[in-house]
């Protein structure tokens, strides 16, 4: 069974820490941390709506149809080219270099 984690707040000014600390970091008050249960707050957004709507099956890369997406050229030609004509809205491009 997982252990209860524990938040403690200052009760002077507020400020968070991971573990009890004996004066805050923000305001010096000495001793005022208090011990609260860690909640987690509940996702919004995207991510809060997974599971909701209809299920998709998977798609094998041979059967999509790459020449219809939309994509946005940067204005780097050699860039662009690389992307196979520029970014497409919702993807996701990882550049790096030395």
């Amino acid at each position: 069974m997982a252990k209860a984690r524990s938040v403690y707040f200052c009760s002077a000014c507020g400020f968070e820490a991971p573990r009890w600390l004996g004066r805050c970091p923000q305001c010096d008050a000495w001793n005022s941390f208090d011990e609260r249960p860690f909640t987690v707050a509940p996702a919004r957004g995207a991510r809060a709506q997974t599971g909701r709507g209809h299920a998709t099956a998977p798609v094998p890369l041979h059967q999509i149809d790459g020449e219809r997406l939309v994509r946005r050229q940067v204005g780097m030609p050699e860039f662009d080219a690389v992307l196979g004509g520029g970014i497409v809205p919702g993807s996701l491009t990882l550049v790096g270099g030395p």
